[in-house]
C-alpha cells in the first residue's frame, strides 16, 4: 500500500487532528477567497483500490460541508487523482480531510480561512508537460494549481531598466543602436506574521513551473533571481522576496476592450497596477481544455 502527495500541492496534511492547536495557538492560517478552487493531487496504488481515496472540506466540528470532485488517471496500475473543490462556502475556518473509504487512513490539512481577501495574491501555476510528480495534462485537459498568499509589490521595489546596444565611433561619438525597456518588480510574499516553512518551500517550488500567473498576469523569474528569506532565529515564520518580470509588458495601454469577445475566447480583462491584464478565466477552477490552453498560454 502506498499513498504519496506531491510537494507542489497548495496545502499540507497531518495525520492527527490538530485543528484546535492550529486555530488558537498559531498565528498563520491559510487564506482562500470564496471564488477560489482548492486543487490538489494524490497518488496511490497497491492494496488501495481505485476510487477508495476521497476528500472533503470539514468545518470546526469536522462536519463535511463539501465533497471534492475528482479525476482519476491510471498509469500502470498507479492511480493519480486530481481533487477539485470550490471555496464558495460561508466565511469561516475549515480543513481538508483526505481519507480512505475502507478506513485505512485519515489525514487533515492545515487550517484554511475562507472569506474575501482582495489585497492578497492569487498564484496560478502549471507546466506544459507532466513533471514534479504531478499530472498537468491528459488527453483532454490541462490542470492547474492555485495558491493564495498575502503579499504584493512596494513602489520602492520597482526598478526601471533597459537592454541597450551602444556603438562608440573612433571619434568617441556615442550612438544608441537599440534599446528595449523593461520593468523589474520585487514581489514580497507574506504579511507581518510571515509564512511557515512548508508554505515557503511550496512557493520556491512553484516558481520552477514554466507557466505562472499572479493575479492573472503571466510572470517569470528575473535572470538569476533567487528567493530572499526575511526572518530571525527567534521567530518561526519568514517573509520572501523575489524579482519577477511580466512575460509581456507591452508597449501600449489599452483603453477599451469588448469583454464579450474576450470571454468567448476564454479570456478576461482586469486592471492591475492601472494596466489592463489579460488573464485566463478557467485556471481558478483547476483545469482548462487543452485547445484553450494552447491558444492563450503559448
Amino acid at each position: 500500500m502506498a499513498l504519496t502527495f506531491p510537494r507542489l500541492n497548495p496545502i499540507v496534511f497531518k495525520e492527527e487532528n490538530i485543528l484546535y492547536t492550529e486555530k488558537y495557538n498559531t498565528p498563520f492560517i491559510q487564506k482562500w477567497d470564496k471564488g477560489d478552487y482548492i486543487v490538489f493531487q494524490a497518488h496511490y496504488g497497491g492494496s488501495i483500490a481505485r476510487g477508495e481515496v476521497e476528500a472533503s472540506i470539514v468545518d470546526d466540528n469536522l462536519n463535511v460541508v463539501l465533497q471534492f470532485d475528482s479525476t482519476i488517471i491510471n498509469i500502470n496500475n498507479w492511480y493519480r487523482v486530481i481533487f477539485r473543490g470550490s471555496c464558495n462556502l460561508p466565511d469561516g475556518i475549515y480543513r481538508v480531510k483526505l481519507y480512505s473509504t475502507a478506513g485505512k487512513f485519515t489525514f487533515y490539512s492545515n487550517c484554511i480561512q475562507i472569506g474575501t481577501f482582495p489585497e492578497s495574491l492569487l498564484l496560478t501555476y502549471t507546466c506544459k508537460t507532466n513533471k514534479f510528480d504531478c499530472i498537468f495534462r491528459d488527453s483532454e485537459y490541462a490542470y492547474f494549481f492555485v495558491l493564495r498568499v498575502d503579499g504584493g509589490v512596494k513602489s520602492s521595489d520597482i526598478s526601471y531598466n533597459s537592454d541597450d546596444v551602444i556603438y562608440t565611433s573612433q571619434d568617441r561619438v556615442v550612438y544608441l543602436l537599440d534599446s528595449i525597456p523593461y520593468t523589474v518588480r520585487k514581489y514580497t510574499f507574506g504579511n507581518s506574521y510571515g509564512l511557515p516553512s512548508w508554505l515557503a518551500d511550496k512557493i520556491n517550488r512553484l516558481l520552477s513551473c514554466d507557466s505562472i500567473l499572479i493575479n492573472g498576469v503571466k510572470v517569470v523569474k528575473n535572470d538569476g533571481a533567487k528567493l530572499e528569506v526575511i526572518g530571525s532565529d527567534a521567530y518561526p515564520y519568514v517573509g520572501l522576496n523575489i524579482e519577477l518580470l511580466r512575460q509581456e509588458e507591452g508597449y501600449s495601454e489599452g483603453l477599451y476592450f469588448d469583454e464579450e469577445e474576450m470571454m468567448q475566447g476564454g479570456m478576461t480583462v482586469e486592471m492591475v497596477d492601472s494596466t489592463p491584464s489579460y488573464s485566463i478565466s478557467a485556471p481558478r477552477t483547476g483545469r482548462i481544455h487543452i485547445e484553450t490552453f494552447e491558444n492563450t498560454f503559448n
